[in-house]
């Protein structure tokens, strides 16, 4: 006891070494992309992609640690055994990256791919500052092909119908020399155009401009392709889709006239021969009749309705009330006639109106009119130069009427000569609601002059009031925009989203839900994502092939505040296959700038051998060194406790003093 106290007391160093020898780490990066599975030349794609692992024999390297990695669009941890070779896009400088930034404890990597990257940045770069050799061998061959290629069509995502709508296309030839090449624009199977060209080089890139007709609205579906040749070596890149969003280039009016009068006869006369809008007449006849038929109640289908005559006698309430819902959603145009009284209008109407009466007696008198200077700039008032005085004289009140509080008169009306303040012409908006008036009728008059400068001038003013009534003016509190028109069929599918409440104000804090339909897939719902500041987002992830629609609908509580609907199409995916060339300079770069090697695919044999002679594959011996102070270990404590306590009994027993 009274030693061990000493030697506590001394308070010595105890030392021991463990010696281990720790396997070298060896990274393997296997390209995955669909590339490394294009057969050419002496490259037979998966077939000889499995030997090269086979001989690599990565079972029998018990020298070493192994970790497996594939890449494609990502890097992933693999099993060599599980690579489908169906990658949409080869990033190398992912793996790159990664071994920058994961190196320690990694002596070496070997690279398996042909170089063609189709994504992230250039892997060069990376290369020299890698701090790891890279072993590469290069899949794939070098051999240069016959092939044609369709590398970028250029359209417009929007068209209109009634024009023709431009494409560029541009087509890479590599290896027909002199030979004719057909290019073909197709919808479907339906051929639309086709041109040729004849290179004169034996690589060249040409560019063919097309016209197509847009005669139907909605999301159509183009072909950009070149017929496969018999001697080229694949056609998967030979066609390329795109679509264009035709919208209806005219204005759709919905003209309701409540009396027969020569002026509805001349107002449909011009609207009839205006290119720009698709005219719905109807003549009222009683109750809830017209003429032409039925009147039209889905105000999807109506861009501008005119009121002309409207209040008239003997209007039913239920006419009254089907005309307030289309007056309520779709912009309108007002057009007195001589039996009407404003004084008749409904009162829910009263704010769609740009004027009101002051008075019960409003006597329309045979009056001229001239244009208000203050709003000369107005899109109305583009208009032919007329002499206002050398018109002829319509029939508009002179008193007892004035503008509304947020309306703007273009013209007014003028008696014996002298201007009045009562509004002719006039306009109103209320946030995204437009509407106007034509406070006054016989303007047929105009149309019927002799004077081609007055038949001109009414026709211009009057396709003015319905252009500018009808135009789209951004109402929407919801819109859905999708990253692209058209998606590859490996890109995700993403929606940039934009809410508004009612006040104008971005929403941040609503429920967005989209329903996404398509044939091959039927119906599916997501939610979105709040971003912040009105903005939402969405990725769906990647789509198969063809045209989707979808509706978007926000909430907030049980407040519908909105709903979008739109399409989009989906194309098939093609970029691996543009270029499969094996860039040999590439991957010798890689090999070089990190101190590695390059192999060829055929030449493999030795790999193991030239790493092992790198000093790669050693083991490395790695001394571990502990010591401690004796004083620092409870067990010594506890002896000395003990052999005290035996001693005590000791004494105790024998009576030692």
């Amino acid at each position: 006891m009274f030693f061990i106290l000493l030697v506590l007391l001394m308070n010595p160093l105890f030392r021991s070494k463990t010696v281990n020898y720790i396997k070298s780490d060896v990274a393997v990066l296997l390209d995955n992309s669909r590339s490394v599975g294009v057969e050419k030349g002496r490259y037979e794609g998966e077939k000889t992609y499995q030997n090269v692992l086979e001989q690599l024999n990565f079972d029998d390297q018990a020298r070493i640690s192994l970790s497996f990695f594939a890449f494609d669009e990502q890097l992933s941890s693999v099993r060599p055994d599980t690579l489908d070779f169906d990658g949409a896009e080869t990033n190398l400088y992912a793996p790159l990256d990664y071994l920058q930034r994961n190196q320690e404890g990694t002596k070496a990597a070997l690279l398996i791919t042909d170089g063609i990257y189709t994504a992230g940045q250039d892997p060069a770069f990376m290369s020299r500052d890698l701090g790891v050799p890279l072993y590469v061998i290069g899949l794939g061959d070098t051999v240069s092909v016959r092939d044609l290629v369709v590398k970028n069509v250029v359209s417009n995502q929007k068209g209109y119908t009634q024009t023709e709508h431009k494409v560029e296309a541009t087509i890479i030839n590599d290896g027909y020399k002199g030979e004719n090449v057909t290019v073909r624009l197709q919808s479907g199977d339906r051929v639309i155009a086709r041109q040729n060209f004849t290179p004169t080089n034996q690589k060249s890139a040409h560019t063919l401009s097309f016209q197509i007709p847009l005669q139907k609205p909605g999301l159509h579906q183009y072909t950009i392709e070149v017929p496969e040749k018999a001697s080229e070596w694949t056609g998967a890149n030979n066609q390329k889709a795109f679509s264009i969003d035709v919208r209806d280039n005219r204005d759709r009016v919905l003209h309701l006239a409540f009396e027969i009068h020569p002026d509805v006869k001349s107002m449909r006369s011009i609207l009839a021969t205006d290119k720009n809008v698709s005219l719905t007449p109807r003549t009222w006849m009683r109750g809830e009749k017209f003429i032409e038929g039925d009147l039209p109640t889905e105000t999807d289908s109506i861009d501008l309705v005119i009121l002309h005559g409207y209040p008239a006698p003997d209007i039913s309430n239920v006419l009254h009330q089907q005309l307030e819902t289309l007056v309520r959603d779709v912009p309108v145009v007002f057009v007195r006639s001589p039996q009407q009284d404003l004084n008749d209008l409904p009162s829910s109407l009263e704010s769609y109106m740009p004027i009101s009466t002051t008075s019960s007696s409003v006597s329309p008198l045979s009056s001229g009119f001239y244009p208000v200077e203050a709003q000369s700039e107005h899109a109305i008032m583009d208009l032919p130069e007329v002499a206002y005085s050398n018109l002829p004289s319509i029939y508009a009140p002179i008193r007892n009427v004035e503008l509304s509080p947020s309306a703007s008169a273009l013209f007014k009306t003028t008696y014996q000569g002298s201007e009045t303040e009562v509004p002719f012409v006039a306009v109103q908006q209320l946030g995204n609601k437009r509407s106007a008036i034509i406070n006054g009728y016989g303007f047929y008059r105009l149309r019927q002059h002799h004077a081609a400068s007055s038949r001109s001038f009414i026709t211009r003013l009057i396709s003015n009031i319905i252009a500018w009534n009808a135009a789209d003016t951004d109402d929407k509190l919801l819109r859905v925009i999708p990253a692209q028109q058209v998606f590859d069929g490996d890109d995700k599918v993403q929606f940039n989203v934009f809410l508004r409440n009612e006040s104008g104000e971005q929403e941040s804090n609503a429920s967005i839900d989209l329903r996404l339909q398509n044939e091959a897939i039927g119906a599916k719902q997501f939610t979105m994502t709040s971003e912040g500041n009105g903005q939402y987002s969405l990725n769906i992830g990647t789509l198969g092939e063809g045209i989707y629609q979808f509706e978007a609908t926000a909430r907030k509580g049980e407040t519908t505040i909105d709903r979008y609907q739109g399409e989009f199409s989906v194309s098939p995916t093609r970029i691996e296959y543009v270029n499969t060339t094996r860039n040999d300079n590439l991957l010798r770069q890689l090999a070089e700038n990190s101190g590695g090697r390059f192999f060829d695919f055929s030449q493999i044999d030795s790999i193991w051998h030239h790493m092992s002679n790198a000093g790669l594959m050693d083991e490395t011996k790695h001394i571990e060194t502990q010591q401690y102070y004796p004083y620092q270990h409870l067990f010594w404590f506890f002896a000395v406790v003990l052999l005290l306590g035996m001693e005590w009994l000791l004494r105790k027993y024998f009576a030692l003093p």
